[in-house]
């Protein structure tokens, strides 16, 4: 290989040679040597304060501004020290033991003017913040010259006999294209993380970090949530469990709804619409806009919870927390065995699957077990738990024996509940205390005139059921079927409305009609079990062969369900 020719000024009589790259290195390696105590001892207290913040508040922003004024002030001390270094010797102290020296393209016999060393200088110190990916170029460039000789107008050479031959041609070719390759990669990537970053910005997930840190949105849904899982679909299933509390999930779906581009609106508004159970009107609009666009699983469960459709498949939380609903008030404890069995694996809905197994095991006449059941929840369960279920197992029993015996969970859900304030608790547990002691004939009126009086549902449900109320009888049936027509009402209630219109039946049409509904559920259970009993005395009362045929009939098509017996015997 011919040396290249270095000697492009005339008035020159030297031949200079190419600096070889393993001198290079050297150099470079004695450099950092020799420049990074140098740069410390001058900035010495500038580092010593970075350090104390380091280890008070290492995320604070005083401790990355203070780490971007002392980066800014060694990258300025070594491009100093080197044009101060290229001014004098002609050479950093690394390249001076090398025997390596920068002199100008055109002029060799010259030193380096203060522009040159400065720009020379000051592209070094850029390109080794770009790792060093720059110098790689003397790797290809035929007399070895990086960015920064180029643009300085300088030479690098060396004053050994033997000097660099220049890069071999393959050489060349490889180190270009692996510099092409890893542009193309970089770039690449760089495209893939500003997409995703303005998916994410779109989508608010800066925003919902920043709201996380805050509090703002609901810890128990960060607690309970698992790699991958949507918050908004993870609080709506927790909330309509009964986990989190509703302003849990305003806040979540709130969130959502914010964000300009999320992509889950329509289960943002699915989740307004659970909690919109008091007024219809909105709920229904709010079931209409989770449909808006996007058919996807959360329209499906907006039809099935307005009664339109029925939710057969899903994969959300929220599907099989709304199926276990469903096959419990369906009366379906096979088919509930195995959501529960689900849901059992997912975090957050233990006490769920607890609540729900001790209704179905009552439900499904296992009173033996179900007793059993209450009594060791009532030491392993949480406070607001033993209330719930106390409330549900003793407003349940009252419906089928109101008698002045006692009743352990309603003994229990008084003192659970004493001393506080009825208010803080949903209507129907309030309206439990009231059945129990209007069984027991220990109903007194001013104990519960506050909490009925803020409540025009539980104002009117004591109306009905109090026997000394304004309210005649055609009218309490008129106010039961009104509720039940609506379907505005929670399961619970509406049960409560048919279970008390079952008991106030006078007439062949109230009596059709408690039957028209008791046949929604095909499965029985022993709440419906209770149904017939009153509807069976009714029949009895009225002694009329007609009404007898149509129990008989309905309560034939309920499975589970044992005949009362006068209908067993025809009567």
């Amino acid at each position: 290989m011919v040396m290249p020719d270095l000697e492009d000024s005339k008035n020159s009589a030297h031949k200079y040679k190419i600096a070889p790259v393993n001198d290079r290195f050297i150099a470079f390696v004695i450099d950092l040597l020799v420049f990074t105590p140098l740069v410390g001892l001058f900035l010495a207290k500038l580092y010593g304060q970075l350090e104390v913040i380091y280890f008070l508040a290492p995320d604070s922003n005083e401790f990355w501004a203070l780490f971007l004024v002392a980066a800014c002030f060694s990258f300025v001390l070594v491009t100093l020290f080197q044009t101060l270094s290229l001014i004098l010797i002609r050479a950093t102290p690394g390249q001076w033991v090398a025997k390596i020296q920068i002199v100008p393209a055109h002029d060799t016999e010259k030193g380096l003017r203060f522009s040159q060393a400065f720009l020379r200088s000051f592209l070094w110190s850029l390109s080794l913040l770009s790792f060093g990916i720059a110098f790689l170029e003397v790797l290809s460039h035929p007399h070895r010259r990086a960015f920064h000789d180029r643009a300085a107008d300088t030479w690098t050479i060396t004053k050994k006999q033997t000097g660099d031959l220049g890069p071999h041609w393959i050489e060349t070719q490889f180190v270009r294209q692996f510099l092409l390759a890893g542009a193309l990669l970089l770039t690449g990537l760089s495209i893939m993380g500003l997409g995703s970053y303005y998916r994410m910005a779109l989508q608010g997930s800066f925003k919902e970090q920043e709201l996380k840190e805050q509090n703002y949105l609901c810890q128990s849904v960060s607690a309970y949530l698992e790699a991958g899982q949507s918050r908004i679909q993870k609080a709506a299933a927790l909330f309509a469990a009964g986990e989190v509390v509703e302003e849990c999930l305003e806040s979540e779906a709130d969130f959502v709804l914010w964000a300009p581009f999320h992509q889950e609106k329509d289960w943002a508004y699915l989740a307004k619409a659970l909690m919109g159970l008091g007024d219809k009107e909105k709920q229904n609009l709010y079931f209409s806009k989770a449909c808006e666009g996007n058919i996807g699983e959360a329209c499906e469960l907006s039809q099935f919870l307005r009664g339109i459709t029925v939710a057969e498949s899903g994969s959300s939380d929220l599907f099989y927390v709304l199926k276990a609903t469903y096959e419990l008030e369906q009366g379906s404890f096979e088919k509930l065995q195995k959501t529960l069995s689900y849901l059992q694996e997912q975090k957050g809905f233990d006490s769920f699957v607890s609540k729900s197994l001790f209704k179905a095991t009552w439900m499904d006449r296992k009173n033996e077990e179900a007793i059993g059941f209450y009594k060791n929840g009532m030491i392993h369960w949480s406070e607001s738990d033993r209330i719930d279920l106390s409330a549900w197992y003793c407003l349940n029993t009252r419906n089928i024996s109101c008698s002045s015996d006692p009743i352990k969970a309603c003994e229990n859900l008084k003192n659970l509940t004493k001393g506080k304030a009825l208010t803080d608790f949903p209507e129907w547990m309030t309206f439990a205390l009231i059945q129990n002691d209007q069984c027991q004939g220990q109903l007194e009126a001013r104990a519960y005139l506050g909490t009925v009086e803020s409540s025009a549902l539980l104002k009117d449900f004591t109306q009905v059921l109090i026997p000394q109320s304004i309210l005649t009888h055609q009218e309490r049936i008129s106010k039961l079927k009104k509720w039940l027509d609506q379907g505005s009402l929670s399961s619970l209630w509406r049960n409560q409305a048919l279970q008390m219109l079952s008991r106030y039946v006078q007439s062949k049409e109230d009596f059709q009609y408690v039957l028209s509904k008791v046949s929604e559920s095909q499965r029985g259970d022993q709440r419906k079990d209770a149904i017939f009993k009153n509807m069976n005395r009714t029949a009895q009362k009225l002694n009329s062969g007609e009404l007898f045929a149509l129990l008989k009939n309905s309560v034939q098509e309920s499975s589970g369900l044992r005949l009362p017996a006068s209908l067993e015997e025809g009567k």
